[in-house]
């Protein structure tokens, strides 16, 4: 308590003068650093912060342990870390769903991301594609619109939780396109890919690194991707705006956090330490490029203002939907 009490009063010089690390920031981390993933092993989530992990494991010196507390779309994961102590050993790498999608949900919710979090960086962002069992009959989304159309309700989707960016997306886009379809919520993304690699769901939205290589092997194929314009490395694959539904795009960011009351000199050192990992050219070639992943880092600051921004955005477009968790 001593530390973290001399971390504070350092950082709020710091804001205000121009002022060396304190010592408690120069020494981090002294023991192991925990990041808490409220996913299951395997998806995109849990590949980013393993990678992290990693990488931060050799620049500190000390163990970075992933911990998987999957349930609740991400809830239970990040409802752990605001439990514990703020003192940058216990950490969150969030998508965008538990932080700026949720909380419009969920009548009650164990947290408010934008009080009871600090923000560090942006560590990724992701390109979203909307794929389909290799078996399904429509091809893009114009055939999807018209299958759908005359199948209501028996074209399935299925997400990595309900509330989460894969679900609330494809709920606009049912909307939009007017038609009915089944969701189905799992517990993480690689559990949806295996049910449509089975031919026991049709759709899902998610991370274009979850399907390239069963797409190269014939098993799976995708229709269009959420980005606002094509992939460069990926432009022969349209966009869902351009195939019908105009203004439709998908933001999706894996961020790092901590427990309200970090220390902002160890906020900004964490922050730097992942932005130097970010930059690297191996960790780029090795990690990002097979997860189709864009390196961010963006400052503390940065981030809470995307959180901000993205919260209310989020919140018109569950407004205008109509849809909360009574699943």
């Amino acid at each position: 308590m001593r530390k973290l009490a001399i971390c504070l009063l350092f950082a709020a010089v710091a804001a205000s003068i121009s002022w060396p690390q304190p010592a408690c920031a120069q020494k981090f981390p002294e023991h192991p650093v925990r990041i808490i993933v409220g996913f299951t092993p395997g998806g995109p989530a849990d590949s980013v912060a393993r990678s992290i992990a990693e990488r931060l494991t050799q620049k500190w010196g000390q163990p970075v342990i992933v911990q998987n507390m999957p349930g609740a779309s991400g809830v239970i994961g990040a409802n752990a870390v605001i439990r514990s102590a703020a003192d940058g050993y216990t950490l969150l790498l969030a998508d965008s769903s538990s932080f700026v999608i949720l909380p419009h949900l969920r009548a009650t919710l164990p947290f408010d991301p934008r009080t009871d979090f600090v923000p560090i960086t942006i560590v990724a962002r992701q390109a979203a594609v909307l794929a389909a069992r290799k078996a399904f009959p429509p091809n893009n989304i114009p055939e999807l619109i018209a299958y759908a159309k005359a199948n209501p309700g028996k074209v399935t989707f299925g997400s990595f939780g309900v509330g989460t960016w894969s679900h609330v997306k494809m709920e606009e886009f049912a909307k939009t396109a007017g038609v009915k379809m089944l969701h189905v919520p799992y517990r993480g993304a690689a559990q949806v890919v295996t049910d449509m690699l089975a031919d026991r769901i049709d759709l899902f939205l998610g991370a274009i690194g979850l399907f390239e290589a069963h797409e190269a092997a014939g098993r799976i194929k995708i229709l269009a991707t959420g980005a606002q314009a094509r992939l460069p490395f990926r432009p022969e694959i349209p966009t869902i705006a351009e195939s019908g539904l105009p203004g439709y795009s998908v933001s999706v960011w894996f961020g790092l956090v901590g427990p309200a009351g970090m220390p902002e000199a160890i906020t900004n050192k964490i922050q730097q330490d992942i932005t130097a990992v970010l930059a690297d050219p191996v960790y780029q070639q090795k990690y990002l490029g097979p997860l189709r992943l864009q390196g961010s880092g963006e400052s503390p600051a940065q981030f809470k203002v995307i959180v901000a921004t993205e919260f209310e955005s989020w919140r018109r477009v569950i407004k205008d939907l109509g849809i909360s968790l009574t699943e």
